[in-house]
C-alpha cells in the first residue's frame, strides 16, 4: 500500500479516541472499585448486544407478535393486507432458521480481546497524554479524566486533518488510474468487501466475495499476499472467522494497473491480523463466479 498502510489504519482508529471516552472524575486516579464497576457495566452491555444477534434469537415470539399486529382492531382491510405481506416475508426469511445456543465463554473472550486491542491502541498516544492517564484499563473501557479529554481534543483533530489529507491524495490517484479502466468501478468505495477466496483461472485472477460477486483482474499477477489465509465466511455460522478488505487504492504503472488492498483477518474471538494484497493486471472489472469453484 502506498497510502492506506497498516500504520495509517492504526492512526485512523486513534483519531477517534476523544469520541470513544466519557469524562469521569473517578478516572483521575487508580481506583480498583471503579474499574471493576465499569468493567461489569461495559461487559453487560456487550453481552446484551451479543445475545441479541440473529444467530441466537428464536423468532417464534416475533411471529406471535406479528399475528397480534395483523389482527389489531380498527384498521382498514388495505392496512391488514400490508401487514400480512410483512408477516409472510418475515416467515419466508426465517424459514428453517437454526437457533444456536449462546456461548458465554466465547463472549467473554471476545470482550477481553476488545479491551486488549483498545489498550494496545491507546498505548500509542503521545507520552504527554499517556502520562495523564491514571489507569489505561479504565481508559480502554471508555472513561477518562477531564484533563485527558481536553488533551485528546486537539490531538485527535490534528490527526483527523492529517488523515484527510492522505485520503484525498489516495482518492485522487485512484480516480486518475481508474479513468484508464475499460469501465470505471468506483474503486474508492471498495471497503467492507468480504473476501472469500482468490482463484487464478485462464491467466486472470478472481477476488471472490458474497453472492458469487467478484473482481476480475485480467492477465493478473499476485505481487504481494500470495498464500495468505483467507477465511470463507458463512453468515449463518456464529462468529465465523472472516477476511475483509478495509481499504483499497489503485495505481497505474507502465500500462498496467496495480490494485492495493488492506485486508483484515478476523478470528472467532475477533483477533485481528492486517495484511497486504497487491495484484497487477491489464484491466479490472466486476463479474460473477461459479460457487463450486475451488478457492485458495
Amino acid at each position: 500500500m502506498k497510502y492506506f498502510t497498516k500504520e495509517f489504519y492504526t492512526l485512523l482508529l486513534l483519531s477517534y479516541a476523544n469520541m470513544s471516552v466519557k469524562k469521569s472524575k473517578s478516572a483521575e486516579q487508580i481506583n480498583e472499585n471503579f474499574y471493576n464497576r465499569v468493567y461489569e457495566k461495559t461487559y453487560a452491555v456487550f453481552e446484551s448486544v451479543s445475545r441479541s444477534l440473529d444467530w441466537y434469537r428464536d423468532t417464534t415470539n416475533d411471529i406471535d407478535k406479528l399475528d397480534k399486529y395483523l389482527f389489531e382492531p380498527n384498521i382498514t382491510e388495505e392496512e391488514r393486507l400490508r401487514r400480512e405481506e410483512i408477516k409472510n416475508l418475515y416467515k419466508r426469511l426465517h424459514k428453517n432458521k437454526k437457533v444456536y445456543p449462546f456461548d458465554e465463554k466465547l463472549c467473554k473472550a471476545q470482550f477481553e480481546e476488545r479491551n486488549r486491542k483498545f489498550i494496545e491502541l491507546y498505548s500509542m498516544l503521545p507520552q504527554e497524554i499517556l502520562s495523564k492517564v491514571a489507569d489505561i484499563r479504565v481508559f480502554a473501557l471508555g472513561y477518562a479524566s477531564a484533563e485527558v479529554k481536553k488533551l485528546l481534543r486537539p490531538f485527535c483533530a490534528n490527526l483527523r486533518k492529517t488523515i484527510k489529507e492522505v485520503q484525498n491524495k489516495a482518492y485522487y490517484e485512484t480516480d486518475e488510474a481508474e479513468s484508464f479502466l475499460n469501465k470505471e468501478l468506483g474503486f474508492n468505495e471498495y471497503q467492507d468487501f468480504l473476501l472469500l477466496g482468490i482463484e487464478e483461472k485462464g491467466g486472470d485472477i478472481y477476488l471472490k466475495s458474497v453472492n458469487n460477486k467478484c473482481l476480475i483482474v485480467k492477465n493478473g499477477k499476485i505481487i504481494e499476499g500470495d498464500g495468505k489465509t483467507i477465511h470463507s465466511y458463512d453468515k449463518d455460522v456464529p462468529n465465523c472467522p472472516w477476511s475483509r478488505i478495509i481499504a483499497a487504492e489503485l495505481h497505474r504503472t507502465d500500462d498496467k494497473f496495480e490494485a492495493h488492498f488492506l485486508v483484515d483477518n478476523n478470528s472467532e474471538i475477533e483477533e485481528t491480523e492486517l495484511w497486504y494484497l497487491t495484484v497487477s493486471g491489464t484491466d479490472i472489472s466486476e463479474g460473477t463466479y461459479e460457487s463450486n469453484n475451488s478457492t485458495n
